[in-house]
């Protein structure tokens, strides 16, 4: 809903990979914390047990980002 609000049409299906390469196009690098929080999340995804942040630190990095206007 936050993406879509600033201009960036996605579906469930978009991965966040994808959502940050959209992001970075429309909004450069004024997102680039929010963008990086989505590369982490697509890391997480393919992640083995251990190997990266837990899903309850992204959470917690989640509630402080800025969103686009």
């Amino acid at each position: 809903k936050r993406l879509s609000k600033a201009g960036i049409d996605s579906t469930p299906a978009t991965s966040p990979r994808q959502l940050a390469a959209l992001l970075r196009t429309h909004h450069s690098t004024q997102h680039e914390a929010l963008a990086g929080w989505l590369m982490q999340l697509e890391a997480q995804r393919y992640a083995t047990s251990g190997s990266v942040q837990t899903f309850k630190q992204l959470r917690q990095q989640f509630n402080g980002l800025e969103w686009p206007a």
